[in-house]
């Protein structure tokens, strides 16, 4: 046992965690069922305790630093279950169903089923004898019952969002069901066949129901074997089908094949179209960026960043850039701490999420400049530029291709006519270095969310470890002028006024416009909308559906016609039952092309409760636009404070952008776990960068150990005196060295044990 549950902690920590559960809830069922005079066997407690023990103390080297990791990720702050008590009503209805039908994996909250369809005859033949077999009945009707709870997924997710991957446990108790089914094939008794047909049609109807109800063609496999295995129980008994266990195992095996089948033929599941084939990988890895970072140099200190909502690859799968050899801010995990999150969040970053913390910042000018990002990679139209962040020019591009079947223009005439689609790469002399010397301290962050990404270049702020005594010898920065606020008016598509902070949406196409009062800007600038505060509340289900309903009356605008009201009444019932709605999620479009969204619950690990945001329109040089358009996804009542921002990119940041340049950490070197440098400051300041804070950095300044500070929310720094100095920063995995103590005091522990118990069995 000692060594089973070491090798369960060493091959997956998350996966180990489920199995531990999971076996502590059998070993009650054993006790309750079998063993009941065991209850204080004093003796079988201290084995298991003894192997629990020594188990975790041999991984420690590996347990210990993982704890530390996730308690200081951005998951950790997650709301438990995501804030459910009980399932949307979809989930209790289509549950059944997932019984013999496994796809839908994420709509149904990870629930991992979709066994064979002989089980619901293996399950009527368990509980007709349930004293025979207590432990596998108890543990499936167990099993059921934690299904129905959001709190228990959320508790084997380690406490977060609601996965139900636990349901992996109930393969073994299933599995051990269609076993004994097969053994008691030769002896079921009538009554017991007559249950299985019994409960066989009465799941058919449910499941054709649920056909009708959801349109759910991958039921039809399924429900032929389930009619088969019936009739075949039933022609078993009745003498008709001579060796009925073996064609039994024969269905079962077909079954369990066409399963595997339905999930990974091609053209039929999404699971199939996220799976690569052989080779795939090699070639879509050598083309991701078409084929334009060939040319970087892969050399560490400056960082790489795509057009936002644009990926390495078109796979979203494969963002995880880990093998080009470029640093990469969106790559999947990579910069997944606490401190980012926290300062992702303080920035209002709208792609935040809590396992790709940063994604692409929304193209911000002056965050891709703070990140280094040199290069920026985006797939471009001749006729639909994206906007690209202030700075940053086309440097190479691809060769232009050209969609013939799609989105060309009716009238063209010739090839200048068509809208072609290419790679750009496009770089900037603007990228901060990655570290760089700052001697003018912010005693106050900004609490406007833009004005704190323009402060990045004007100034420091050190979040903890600056005494006072150094505090004043730096100097204030200067953050006058780095923002300007323009009010704006609320206009309908009806051409009323809105109220921001009661806006009712009740029409599916309603668009509200904000107009700014000015609209002259003297340098080039970007102008970003800040949300400051927003809250929504959805109309009740009855409302949602009657505003629907007359929208579609609103539409019919020939004379002579009519709605089928009853009818679509139906249609909209039904498309917000099978989404869970109406709930707190919503989708909100600015311009038709920037989007925040508050995802729903079904959303387990992705899921976020969206305060506030800042949404970036873009670079302007002269003047802001004439309006800016929202439209909304959801039907209720929206409560925003807004403000529109106007970032100045003109002398002032250009000034601030040189002179941090300047002020760069020279003769930079690189190792695998540190970085060191020179540097000859003419006063005291802050050595400051943006390398991910963390308690596993420390730094030396000639040679000394000097408290590390934690700059910008985020990023490792530390306090330099005026002069010339060496400075070099090291890295080691926080309590690693801890686990490794503790490993080896586990590891001699267990021999220890090892010897007693020997020298004990042979006296």
């Amino acid at each position: 046992m000692t060594l089973t549950f070491i090798w369960m902690l060493l091959s997956n920590y998350y996966l180990a965690f489920i199995l531990g559960i999971g076996s502590g809830l059998y070993l009650l069922l054993r006790l309750g069922t079998h063993y009941r005079e065991r209850w204080f066997d004093w003796r079988m407690y201290g084995q298991f305790l003894f192997a629990s023990v020594t188990s975790l103390l041999v991984t420690a080297g590996m347990l210990i630093p993982e704890i530390w990791g996730i308690t200081h990720s951005t998951r950790i702050g997650a709301t438990f279950a995501n804030g459910l008590k009980v399932y949307p009503a979809y989930y209790y209805v289509l549950l059944p169903k997932q019984l013999i039908n496994g796809d839908d994996w994420h709509f149904m909250y990870w629930s991992a089923l979709g066994v064979t369809s002989v089980i619901v005859a293996a399950l009527v033949n368990v509980y007709r004898q349930i004293r025979r077999w207590p432990v596998i009945s108890w543990s499936l009707l167990l099993g059921l019952v934690m299904m129905l709870i959001p709190a228990v997924g959320a508790l084997f997710n380690g406490g977060m969002s609601p996965s139900n991957r636990w349901t992996l446990l109930l393969y073994l108790p299933l599995a051990i069901s269609v076993m004994m089914l097969v053994e008691d094939l030769p002896t079921l008794d009538h009554q017991t066949v007559k249950w299985i047909v019994i409960i066989t049609a009465m799941y058919l109807v449910v499941l054709i129901g649920t056909f009708i109800f959801q349109n759910d063609d991958q039921l039809f496999l399924p429900l032929i074997a389930l009619l088969l295995t019936a009739g075949m129980i039933v022609a078993s008994t009745t003498g008709f089908l001579s060796h009925a266990r073996g064609w039994l195992v024969g269905l079962i095996l077909v079954n369990t094949l066409l399963n595997g089948l339905y999930a990974v033929l091609p053209y039929d599941g999404s699971y199939a179209k996220e799976m690569l084939n052989r080779g795939e990988y090699q070639s879509i890895v050598a083309n991701r960026y078409g084929g334009l970072d060939r040319s970087l140099t892969r050399q560490p200190g400056y960082r790489i960043n795509t057009l936002v909502d644009q990926y390495p690859t078109a796979q979203k799968k494969n963002y995880n850039d880990l093998t080009s050899g470029l640093a990469n801010i969106g790559s999947y995990f990579s910069l997944q701490n606490q401190y980012l999150g926290q300062f992702s969040t303080e920035l209002g970053n709208r792609q935040y999420e809590t396992n790709v913390p940063l994604q692409q910042v929304d193209n911000r000018t002056v965050w891709d400049h703070f990140l280094g990002v040199k290069d920026l990679f985006g797939q471009t139209t001749t006729k639909n530029q994206f906007d690209v962040p202030a700075g940053y020019e086309i440097k190479q591009t691809t060769a232009p291709k050209v969609d013939f079947d799609h989105g060309q223009a009716a009238d063209a005439t010739s090839k200048a006519d068509l809208v072609t689609t290419q790679t750009t790469r496009y770089q900037t002399k603007q990228a901060f270095p990655l570290l760089y010397w700052q001697d003018r301290l912010i005693q106050h962050s900004p609490s406007n969310m833009s004005a704190k990404e323009r402060a990045l270049a004007s100034g420091v702020v050190v979040n903890a470890g600056l005494t006072d005594r150094q505090r004043r010898q730096l100097l204030t920065a200067d953050l006058t002028g780095n923002v300007k606020s323009v009010p704006v008016k609320w206009i309908s598509n009806r051409l009323t006024k809105l109220n921001p902070a009661d806006w009712q949406v009740t029409d599916p196409e309603a668009t509200a416009y904000l107009r700014p009062t000015k609209r002259k800007v003297a340098h080039p600038s970007e102008v970003q909308l800040a949300i400051e505060q927003i809250k929504f509340k959805p109309f009740s289900r009855r409302e949602t559906i009657k505003f629907l309903v007359k929208h579609d009356q609103e539409q019919e605008l020939r004379p002579g016609t009519a709605v089928n009201t009853k009818f679509q009444h139906y249609v909209h019932w039904r498309k917000l039952f099978l989404h869970g709605q109406p709930d707190q999620s919503y989708t909100l479009t600015f311009n038709k092309q920037f989007e925040l969204q508050q995802p729903p619950q079904t959303r387990t690990s992705f899921y976020k409760v969206v305060k506030h945001a800042v949404i970036n329109l873009g670079v302007v040089q002269h003047k802001l636009p004439k309006q800016i358009s929202v439209t909304s996804n959801q039907l209720g009542t929206y409560q925003i404070r807004a403000k529109l921002i106007v970032i100045d990119l003109g002398p002032k940041y250009q000034a601030e952008v040189a002179t941090i340049q300047r002020h760069a950490l020279q003769q930079v070197r690189f190792g695998q776990d540190y970085v060191q440098g020179a540097i000859t400051t003419p006063r005291a300041g802050i050595l400051t960068s943006s390398i991910p804070y963390s308690t596993g950095w420390k730094v030396f300044v000639d040679g000394h150990q000097q408290r590390t500070l934690r700059t910008n929310t985020a990023f490792v720094g530390v306090y330099l005196p005026a002069g010339q100095h060496q400075v070099k920063f090291t890295y080691q995995t926080p309590w690693l060295q801890l686990g490794r103590q503790v490993s080896w005091l586990g590891l001699i522990w267990f021999g220890l044990a090892v010897i007693v118990t020997m020298v004990k069995k042979r006296r």
